[in-house]
């Protein structure tokens, strides 16, 4: 996915990009903080994704980095350092490919599509993560 492909939700509340791309399969980990192994799985099934900044749900900015700059982010994001780190707690980014959206907030939170909800089951489960859904 290229950020052209959905700057028009630029603006717009991130519920409105959920509904347009049929993310109707909700998990949330209970775990604070997931391993970078279950971080790394979940990556894994992102295709191209794409990274977008929000500030109060509402998306502000979106832009591409490749897989190994988004996971060593993501691992400097532990330390409070990193591209993903801010004390601003309205502002997140999430990872999007179209068929998944999630963001880490020290415990991992996404939706999904119907159709990948199992496999991010099993990864969750595979990964002894206990979840909401």
């Amino acid at each position: 996915m290229e950020p052209e492909e959905i700057e028009n939700f630029i603006g717009q509340d991130t519920k409105e990009l959920e509904k347009a791309f049929g993310l109707t399969q909700y998990f949330e980990t209970k775990t604070t903080f997931p391993t970078h192994k279950f971080i790394s799985e979940v990556l894994s099934l992102l295709k191209d994704p794409v990274i977008i900044r929000s500030n109060d749900g509402v998306v502000e900015d979106i832009f591409k980095l490749d897989t190994p700059t988004i996971k060593q982010g993501l691992i400097d994001d532990d330390s409070n350092k990193g591209i993903f780190f801010t004390r601003d707690f309205e502002t997140v980014f999430w990872f999007f490919d179209g068929e998944i959206l999630c963001l880490n907030l020290g415990c991992l939170m996404l939706t999904t599509t119907e159709s990948n909800s199992k496999k991010i089951e099993n990864i969750l489960i595979e990964n002894g993560i206990e979840f909401f859904n």
